[in-house]
């Protein structure tokens, strides 16, 4: 073993040691390396001790002291000369394909058929005949003719005639103008029907005119509309009708006679986002029966304006009526809607109110089987409060949830006049009624295939004076369903619940009148169908009615028809 602990001892030969060290180093390395590969044998250990005093120095570091200066030097600005540039085009060799014409769906226009006829027949002796006439596609004007006819000679079991018939003339026109519309119609109705709801046991009647009522309507309306596309303009719709309405005892001879005169304007336009609107009506009764004549003017007046934001839009205004008799009548008319999530979820709520006159041919077309010389009085709704929640869950499907309280003033009920002869016709009685009705209606449509709507009300009602809100039923239930198969067969179906309904039962005892309340229940109307297209021109359609053959008695003592089916046609040509 080599010691050289005795070599280094003093701190004056450190510098000396410094500078011979490294290279006695490395050239001992050199030697042991080239004696490892040439010598296998074993070597001794050789150890090195390195004694002194360790001292860390840092070196200056050369700092720069130059400071930046902004380079003062002029630049000479190049100026570039484009007026001797030549403007030309690289020619290229490429040549574009020609395209095919894009395919417009509904391009060329279907052909339009001018006529359309629908004929049937069924049991009670059913006949059933539509033709429709109508002009052809055209930018100026557009006109047709509606003629219809339904008539059954059904024989109840009691040997009553209960035959009806139902006939309309309908001729209409409307010419387009640069910015308005002016559209002019004139109508014909007739109906036909049977008093016959008398006591079959104490009761004989062997002529049927005895018993017949006929109903004849003479109408013509004009209606001049404007179509700005401006929103800063004022839109307008402004209409006119009269018609003249009679019970028809012979061909000389009127039972009951009415005249109708109905003025309407409506104006609107846009300030900034807000809608503004303005309705206003003048409706003229003139009433004549075997007691007398009444008259009157029912006014109303109706501004509003709309409004909407980002998830929200409202509808604020107020109606004003007036007429001689009842003076002033001021209700709301307002309706909020909030969107949660777009249209998927929709709330809304409102408040408003109405007065509308009950004439002769507004009774006659609730009941058909009412006395000529029937009451007539106004109908408050002196509150309407609604509030719901509806929207679009997809693209097929819509649904709608709401509720109503409603507070109405001279409600029009029927009740059996016990003071005729057969006591087969209604008089009217008014009472002030709350109502309570819970909707609930959805829609679901999928693609052309099929579709649905499903509805139902729930109704809650607090007469005032009588005991029940007569013939108005606590529920109503319908299902409308239609399936297409293969294009050619369309199914339908139409079933509808009546529920509890309440009818009076009018009798004298000792002279005095008593009133009994009858309880019509619960029952089902289910009707199918089904039609075929064999093409454009021809469908053959059968319709089953009421397959359940239950005769419900809409009114007390006037049974429905049971079961029923039609077989027909319908042609485009």
């Amino acid at each position: 073993m080599i010691n050289y602990s005795n070599r280094v001892r003093h701190k004056s030969k450190s510098n000396q040691r410094t500078a011979v060290l490294p290279v006695f180093c490395s050239l001992l390395c050199m030697i042991f390396s080239a004696r490892v590969y040439a010598q296998p044998q074993k070597i001794d250990t050789v150890q090195f001790n390195v004694i002194t005093n360790y001292k860390p120095v840092i070196n200056d570091a050369v700092k720069l002291n130059d400071n930046p200066a902004p380079d003062t030097t002029k630049k000479i600005k190049r100026e570039a000369e484009y007026n001797n540039l030549i403007n030309s085009q690289y020619p290229t060799q490429f040549s574009p394909s020609p395209l095919d014409a894009i395919y417009m769906r509904g391009e060329p226009l279907d052909k339009l058929q001018r006529s359309y006829f629908i004929g049937g027949l069924g049991n009670y002796n059913t006949l059933y005949g539509e033709y429709f006439f109508n002009s052809l596609r055209s930018r100026n004007f557009d006109y047709g003719i509606h003629l219809n006819h339904l008539s059954s000679q059904d024989m109840q079991a009691d040997n009553s005639y209960s035959g009806f018939a139902y006939n309309d003339v309908n001729i209409y026109g409307e010419t387009f103008l640069p910015k308005h519309t002016l559209y002019a119609q004139a109508d014909f109705d007739n109906q036909i029907v049977h008093d016959y709801g008398y006591n079959r046991n104490a009761d004989v009647i062997n002529n049927n005119d005895s018993t017949r009522v006929n109903y004849n309507k003479v109408a013509a309306a004009v209606n001049y509309k404007s179509n700005y596309k401006d929103s800063s303009e004022i839109n307008h719709d402004l209409s006119a009708s009269y018609h003249n309405f009679t019970n028809v005892l012979n061909s000389t001879t009127y039972r009951a006679d009415e005249n109708n005169v109905n003025l309407n304007a409506h104006a609107f336009t846009y300030f900034d986002d807000q809608r503004i609107d303005v309705k206003a009506s003048g409706i003229y009764y003139d009433d004549n029966d075997l007691r007398g004549n009444v008259n009157t003017w029912n006014f109303k007046f109706n501004p509003y304006f709309s409004g909407s934001g980002k998830t929200w839009d409202a509808h604020l205004g107020l109606k004003l009526f007036y007429d001689a008799l009842n003076g002033v009548n001021l209700y709301p008319d307002f309706l909020g809607r909030y969107h949660i999530a777009h249209d998927a979820v929709m709330i809304y709520a409102g408040a408003d109110g109405d007065k509308t006159y009950n004439s002769y041919e507004m009774l006659a077309n609730m009941n058909p089987y009412i006395e000529d010389t029937t009451d007539k009085k106004y109908t408050f709704t002196k509150i309407h409060l609604f509030g719901g929640l509806t929207g679009t869950i997809t693209d097929n499907l819509t649904y709608n949830l709401s509720g109503a309280q409603s507070y109405i003033e001279n409600m029009p009920l029927f009740m059996t006049n016990i003071d005729e002869p057969l006591m087969n016709r209604f008089m009217v009685v008014y009472d002030n009624v709350r109502e309570l009705d819970i909707h609930g209606d959805m829609d679901y449509k999928a693609k052309k295939d099929w579709n649905f709507i499903l509805g139902a009300d729930y109704y809650g009602y607090t007469p005032g004076t009588q005991q029940y809100v007569w013939y108005h039923p606590d529920f109503e239930g319908s299902l409308l369903g239609e399936y297409t198969l293969q294009k050619k067969w369309v199914l339908k179906l139409q079933a509808f619940v009546i529920g509890t309904q309440y009818a009076p039962s009018t009798e004298l005892v000792n002279g005095v009148t008593v009133t009994n309340a009858v309880l019509d229940n619960v029952y089902p109307d289910l009707n199918i169908g089904a039609d075929y297209h064999h093409n454009s021109f021809l469908t053959v359609f059968l319709n089953l009615n009421n397959l359940a053959n239950i005769q419900y008695q809409r009114w007390i003592n006037y049974p429905t028809q049971g079961f029923n089916a039609m077989v027909g046609v319908r042609l485009a040509f």
